[in-house]
């Protein structure tokens, strides 16, 4: 497990500042897409788009690194 949270902490770290609070407003503190679209100014739909590819790094990064998923 602390493997684990380190290797997420450390992905974070290589985000920009941006998605790295987006990531972390959504999946850590669970804001809505829609709430956090608001804010921005941006479109429920472009954020989602946003935080699927976000995920989709985060995996990749994790594969890497051999956590089986």
């Amino acid at each position: 497990r602390r493997q684990l949270a380190r290797l997420i902490s450390h992905w974070l770290d290589s985000l920009e500042d941006a998605d790295q609070r987006l990531f972390i407003r959504r999946y850590w503190y669970g804001e809505t897409v829609k709430t956090l679209a608001a804010e921005l100014g941006q479109g429920a739909n472009a954020l989602s788009q946003r935080l699927l590819r976000l995920r989709r790094a985060l995996r990749a990064f994790l594969e890497s690194e051999g956590v089986n998923l």
